[in-house]
């Protein structure tokens, strides 16, 4: 039972149903509220209801109409007559709920207890990693968000009692319409087994439908067990390197509104330095990331798994640059914790990327249980192993298909942004198709001086920028967007392509990127057999990067087809989020019925 004018009673709903106790919400609102509290108290309600029953009590249509349509669909809603207070022992039944709860917290704190203190993240036996996660929160967090967070908090306190107040100051007696009015409930059509509304009756009738109803949800709490599964999914999502943000962030989103997961993000040490955006991003969204070191997840010590349903790794394979997620993966296989990775690029290697790498002897191996493909299974290439293949499962990709419009730091000009994305640091690229890439860029920003030619080097490789004396002397109208330099740091690939007018891209999910937001974009090729990037315009001289350019401002219909097949190629098309989610939820609720079946055997 919560008073939704208390946002702080909303903090027991979840431990409550952990621990296997019903849920009873009275959502009825002092009066003197406004329209626009009462409709925030309900969304917070039901955004964190898991209720084995949840009862309403409504004084008018429009209240019964509003609560119907915020209620989860799979929440089990009983409206009833509101009855008089001395009816219904109200005291009591809460009184037994809280006593309920307090006993079931104190069992699962004591049986809990040896496996907090013996885990890697206690602070007996780790104080240094809580410090790593402290030291990754900047110091503008603290001096604006918790004083805003205080505020908020006493301002909330003063309106309760302001409310308390008016509604213990002397009203003047309703009318016998208002009366009967109050305590009904509006006879509404039922399209769902969950929707329940109750005929209007009279206040003993009604004192008893509550006292029931109470009384049988306190009797499944008495049943219920605290042991086994918890209802929520315990979701660890690993981050390693720059890119990883863009295809994680999207499903943590999602995630943290789904009343089916927990998330915990975890960031490298390493990544914590060199990528400031990650945690800023994270913060933003009210996340505070798990700080590890990258040498103790390789060595297992990180992060702990103890009460991990799922692991997510942005990109896994035993490719030395993806060895703490492949570290941590395989640990979290050996305790049976299903294990998802992400298809992060259009040449994944060991996916859909099959040459051989001079830092890498033998296959490239993936271990993760499950890996999420942007296409069909059955378009990938036939190297892809038996093993790897039957592990896939095709959902899209993450990452929005329409990037926002940025302000770019540019200075203003008439002419068009041209984005050149380079990936040069790359192994497959010889000197010879390095040399010829900038020498054409170059000659191009030169015979087009009223263009802006926006150069965005690699995130994690910076080819161009580590050695910027390739540009030197090279026209003023090519930009470096290095992303060691403040101005540049925060800009990724997704929000240039959204602010410029064509693109232009060494082999790269660039252009992927590119042609799922519509926007003109070809592909440097300089001799190199490219049919991943079919039937994209391919770049191999001067005059082809100055034919593309000036066939922009056209909106070639022939373009715009090439860019649909392009995209249809390589990506199924739909909500992807929702799709791993379904699967990562479908997952461990299997797991979890064969570990119930097993224990019961």
């Amino acid at each position: 039972m919560i008073d939704p004018a208390r946002t702080d009673e909303l903090n027991c709903c979840d431990e409550a149903v952990e621990l296997g106790l019903a849920l009873i919400v009275d959502v009825s609102m002092p009066e003197g509220a406004s329209s626009g509290s009462r409709s925030s108290a309900i969304s917070a309600i039901t955004r964190n209801c898991l209720a084995l029953a949840t009862i309403v009590t409504t004084r008018s249509r429009a209240e019964a109409e509003e609560f119907a349509s915020l209620v989860p669909a799979d929440v089990r809603t009983l409206a009833l007559a509101d009855p008089p207070e001395d009816a219904v022992p109200l005291a009591q039944l809460l009184n037994a709920f809280r006593g309920d709860l307090r006993r079931a917290r104190m069992r699962g704190l004591l049986s809990s207890l040896p496996q907090r203190w013996l885990s890697q993240r206690s602070p007996l036996a780790a104080p240094w990693r809580m410090f790593n996660m402290a030291r990754s929160i900047p110091l503008s967090w603290w001096l604006t968000r918790v004083p805003r967070a205080v505020a908020k908090r006493l301002a909330a306190r003063f309106r309760l009692a302001a409310v308390k107040l008016s509604a213990e100051s002397p009203k003047r007696e309703p009318s016998q319409t208002s009366k009967a009015a109050q305590h009904s409930v509006a006879a509404m059509p039922t399209t769902d087994a969950n929707r329940q509304f109750a005929s209007p009756t009279d206040r003993a009738t009604s004192a008893q439908q509550w006292a029931g109803i109470v009384e049988q949800a306190l009797q499944q709490a008495a049943k219920a067990s605290l042991k086994g599964t918890p209802l929520r999914v315990n979701v660890l999502v690993l981050m390693d390197l720059i890119q990883d943000l863009d295809v994680i962030l999207p499903i943590v989103e999602r995630m943290r509104t789904d009343r089916r997961f927990v998330v915990t993000v975890a960031i490298t040490d390493w990544l914590d330095k060199v990528s400031p955006r990650v945690s800023r991003e994270l913060l933003a969204r009210s996340m505070v990331p798990l700080v590890i070191a990258k040498k103790d997840a390789v060595s297992g010590l990180e992060p702990d798994l103890t009460r991990v349903n799922a692991v997510i790794t942005a990109c896994e394979t035993n490719h030395p640059a993806h060895r703490v997620p492949h570290a941590v993966v395989r640990r979290a296989n050996n305790r049976a914790i299903s294990t998802y990775t992400l298809q992060h690029g259009l040449e994944n290697v060991g996916l859909t990327y099959f040459e051989p790498y001079p830092d890498h002897e033998g296959p490239i191996e993936i271990a993760s249980s499950t890996i999420l493909t942007w296409g069909p299974v059955e378009k990938l290439p036939a190297e892809v192993s038996p093993t790897v293949r039957a592990r896939c499962f095709a959902v899209g990709t993450p990452k929005p298909p329409q990037p926002p419009r940025v302000e770019l730091p540019l200075h203003r000009q008439a002419g068009p942004v041209v984005a050149v994305f380079e990936n040069l640091h790359w192994e497959r690229y010889t000197d010879s198709y390095r040399d010829a890439f900038i020498q054409d860029l170059r000659q191009v920003a030169a015979a087009r001086p009223a263009m802006t030619f926006l150069l965005k080097p690699h995130h994690a490789g910076r080819y161009l920028a580590k050695n910027s004396h390739l540009l030197a002397d090279a026209p003023a109208n090519i930009v470096l967007a290095d992303p060691t330099v403040p101005p540049w740091e925060a800009y990724t690939a997704g929000a240039i392509i959204g602010s410029v007018d064509a693109v232009i891209t060494t082999p790269s999910t660039v252009a992927l990127d590119a042609a799922r937001a519509v926007h003109p974009v070809a592909v440097a090729g300089y001799g190199m057999t490219l049919p991943v990037y079919e039937p994209l315009p391919i770049l191999t001289s001067a005059s082809s990067w100055l034919s593309f350019i000036d066939g922009v401002g056209a909106a070639s219909s022939e373009l715009q087809s090439r860019l649909g097949e392009f995209r249809v190629r390589h990506v199924i098309e739909g909500d992807a989020v929702g799709r791993i989610l379904d699967r990562i939820a479908a997952d461990v609720g299997r797991t979890s019925e064969g570990k119930r079946s097993g224990q019961k055997a």
